[in-house]
């Protein structure tokens, strides 16, 4: 895993452009996409990026896949305890109660009928499950066949004072000192600027 600083807002709104660009390449579906979010605005957290991103794309280009014709929401909520709890709901074709136990298993989509119609490795469920395990999150799932399912994933996350470009919400470290390493570092304008703002000895 590699942490970093992420704001929640501007991720959740470039997935949403990327699988809203997947919905207008479709040629023989007709899904319309809604991605709402309860976060606070601006919203820093530490998180693994790209195990975030993999874990929210493949849930969502699953419930794509399979719902021909119908509905896809995605609802994203910040929780007091700090924990990201990310909600995908579809209209599409539904899991089998005999295939359910097998859904998180490599290889595996929901029957063998499903992979010759729409195709794919059933890598990308289980790829998903091991990061968040990784992460200590969790994920759930409530499906019928013909009714569409509903995956439930929460992730703990570290959440960060927002960095405001009038200085409130920086954490004051007057008396401190901060070493900043990297080639520019002493050029890169954005950075200075906000760390000069923490009144902290800033040495290169």
């Amino acid at each position: 895993l590699y942490p970093e600083l992420l704001e929640l807002n501007g991720f959740i709104d470039s997935i949403q452009q990327q699988c809203g660009q997947k919905i207008t390449a479709l040629e023989n579906q007709k899904v319309t996409l809604s991605i709402e979010k309860e976060i606070p605005t601006p919203c820093h957290v530490i998180v693994d990026k790209q195990s975030l991103i993999h874990i929210v794309t493949k849930l969502i280009d699953n419930a794509i896949k399979f719902t021909l014709d119908g509905d896809v929401t995605v609802l994203f909520n910040l929780l007091p305890d700090g924990s990201l709890t990310i909600v995908v709901n579809d209209t599409g074709i539904g899991i089998s109660q005999q295939s359910k136990k097998n859904i998180f298993d490599t290889f595996r989509q929901a029957d063998e009928q499903h992979t010759r119609k729409f195709g794919g490795t059933g890598l990308g469920l289980s790829i998903a499950k091991g990061l968040l395990d990784l992460l200590n999150g969790s994920i759930e799932f409530h499906s019928e066949p013909g009714k569409g399912s509903t995956f439930s994933v929460s992730i703990p996350m570290v959440v960060k004072e927002a960095i405001l470009e009038n200085g409130q919400g920086i954490n004051q470290w007057k008396g401190k000192t901060i070493l900043i390493v990297g080639k520019a570092a002493r050029e890169n304008k954005t950075l200075n600027k906000v760390l000069h703002k923490s009144k902290a000895i800033l040495k290169y």
